[in-house]
């Protein structure tokens, strides 16, 4: 039996997005620690714990970067690993991979996996201050997967972009490109599409997110068809490009959104909507449209990478340029103008997640990497 360490930024992840793979994990026979920072608003250890694995809190502020407290940080993954001494590692999102991978290497750990799950505002950023931080980022991010084994990507754009930039030389073999980190097919069954006029935008409150966009395309839609309800279901974490929490609240105010707040399972929202919108303007693969897939709704999202990627145009869902409220509203009222349309799409987006997106088939091919060759 090995011992596999998986280590994120947010322990909500790791209930969200890892309890597939650390069931498969544990079902092999090995032994299973996940660390992330606390998240008080989560019950992320007693999941954990009952998947199998156990859950030790890892402090570190993901969205800020500060020399000293990276470099501490640095140093306890060091001695954490130590004393741990696992087999395998599996890194995600940008600071357990940069540090993460310093540490493992440090301690020499026998297999390090990075998994990218999305680019993010290292990659995103817009202006000088934006453009200075990607170049840090890129070198950071070349820097780590030089000490890595093997890298996971979600979508086939970041796995060519890391190429041609030279931030991972890994082979075929290193190299997976997976359906996000799927989704699990039992706990998102598909229902009825309701016949109220229903949009729902699940996604935390960033301006890459789309967020602007969905309330700008709110206003245009209702103010020709006010009975059509536009549901916002999410939470500001405080990072960089966060929509001030005033301008969601003015949009609420006015009737504009309705606002769901934090939701830890999206199952009663999505099949409470007809369709789902995501203006992101990119992803690694969108969990929340492979969770609409599954549920059976068809989809409004900007054609990007890790957003196309979950749709197949104009059977399962509609793509739109990104940051462009007018097409989006657009879409959206064309969808609800046929609604036999927005049910057949419903019925292919389900074939399509079953066929693409089932969790436990992702999470075999994760394993398999993970652990390397020979892995059972």
């Amino acid at each position: 039996m090995s011992r596999v360490l998986l280590v994120g930024s947010f322990a909500p992840t790791l209930q969200k997005f890892r309890l597939p793979l650390i069931r498969e994990l544990v079902r092999r026979g090995h032994e299973v620690i996940a660390w992330s920072p606390d998240d008080s608003a989560s019950d992320h250890a007693t999941r954990l714990e009952a998947a199998g694995a156990r859950w030790a809190c890892l402090p570190f502020e993901r969205n800020r970067v500060t020399p000293l407290s990276d470099w501490r940080l640095r140093r306890a993954m060091r001695d954490r690993m130590r004393s741990l001494a696992p087999d395998a590692v599996l890194l995600y999102s940008a600071k357990p991979i940069i540090h993460g991978s310093w540490a493992a290497m440090q301690v020499s750990t026998p297999r390090v996996t990075a998994m990218v799950t999305g680019l993010g505002h290292l990659f995103l950023g817009r202006g000088i201050r934006g453009w200075c931080r990607s170049v840090l980022g890129r070198c950071a991010y070349r820097e780590a997967l030089g000490r890595c084994h093997a890298a996971i990507f979600h979508n086939a754009d970041d796995t060519a972009l890391f190429s041609r930039s030279r931030l991972w030389r890994g082979n075929a073999a290193s190299t997976l490109v997976t359906a996000g980190s799927g989704v699990d097919l039992e706990e998102y069954p598909a229902s009825a599409v309701p016949h109220a006029p229903v949009i729902l935008m699940a996604a935390r409150f960033l301006r890459e997110k789309g967020v602007q966009e969905y309330l700008d395309a709110a206003r245009i839609v209702r103010r020709a068809h006010p009975g059509v309800r536009f549901q916002l279901a999410g939470f500001g974490d405080g990072g960089p490009g966060e929509v001030p929490a005033a301008i969601i609240q003015e949009s609420a105010a006015c009737g504009d959104i309705e606002l769901l707040g934090r939701l830890p399972h999206l199952v009663e929202a999505l099949a409470g909507a007809r369709i789902v919108v995501l203006p992101s303007w990119r992803e690694g693969l969108s969990h929340v449209l492979m969770e609409a897939a599954a549920t059976g709704r068809a989809v409004v999202t900007t054609d990007v990478p890790g957003c196309r990627d979950a749709v197949v145009t104009g059977e399962t869902g509609l793509l739109v340029p990104v940051q462009c409220a007018r097409s989006l509203a657009d879409a959206i009222l064309l969808l609800l103008a046929d609604p036999v349309r927005c049910e057949a799409m419903g019925a292919a987006a389900r074939r399509l997640a079953e066929s693409r997106f089932d969790a436990d088939v992702v999470a075999r091919a994760h394993a398999d990497l993970i652990l390397g060759a020979g892995a059972r």
